[in-house]
């Protein structure tokens, strides 16, 4: 199965794809993606199964190794399809690899369907603001790193009212890592990745980056401010 196939016979993925391409331009722009840093997944059952009349969970998902700078060109080469069936996993094409991270990705992916949650869209970058906040040491305490967030962006509350959950370190792409997050996310829309990244969800590409947007600009303000208080003036 060729995405560019795909592309040529279904306009609502053409589509999907062409968002892709702008969001990842919009992440290099804020500079959140060094080298192959980052990935995302995208639910697109309803969109194949209309098209293939299958019974299937079905996902676009970055290469392994991929990056966003790529993506902003030429997102199909930097993409896989992956259809899962029965707990059997394939890939298109089937010599690629997905993302170190997919473990996670796919773990949270299935949270959303059991739990009936409307996301369908994973996006994990590297903003940097969000980052050192994590190696702060009071970063264990989610109530404290949310109520600094609120305080330094009120808005944050207004767009996540669950407010941002928080996953301890564990390597990249580990299994460690998929579990952390499983049990970190709750009904957050925004996870922080200690030492590591941001990874947000939505319904749609717009709305993963719009949380990840609010999240980092509240945690520069948050770093900032408390830098400021430090000061003696």
């Amino acid at each position: 199965m060729d995405l560019k196939e795909l592309v040529s016979l279904s306009p609502a993925i053409k589509e999907l794809i062409d968002k892709i391409s702008n969001i990842s331009q919009e992440i290099m722009s804020h500079n959140w993606a060094e080298a192959n840093a980052g990935n995302l997944s995208l639910n697109i059952s309803q969109e194949m199964n209309e098209l293939k009349e299958t019974n299937s969970e079905w996902y676009l998902v970055t290469r392994t190794r991929s990056r966003y700078r790529e993506m902003v060109q030429d997102p199909i080469s930097s993409l896989i399809l992956i259809q899962l069936q029965a707990n059997q996993e394939k890939c298109y094409p089937a010599e690629a690899k997905p993302t170190s991270e997919w473990s996670s990705h796919r773990r949270l992916q299935q949270y959303f369907l059991e739990v009936g949650r409307k996301d369908r869209v994973i996006i994990h970058c590297h903003p940097s603001n969000t980052i050192l906040l994590s190696q702060l040491p009071f970063y264990p305490n989610k109530i404290r790193i949310n109520k600094m967030l609120a305080e330094a962006l009120p808005e944050l509350p207004i767009y996540l009212p669950s407010g941002v959950g928080t996953a301890f370190y564990a390597p990249p792409g580990s299994e460690a890592l998929a579990t952390n997050s499983l049990e970190s996310i709750g009904d957050s829309k925004a996870l922080i990745w200690q030492s590591h990244g941001l990874l947000c969800t939505g319904k749609d590409l717009d709305e993963a980056l719009d949380y990840m947007e609010i999240v980092e600009k509240a945690a520069e303000l948050a770093i900032r401010k408390l830098f400021l208080t430090q000061l003696r003036f």
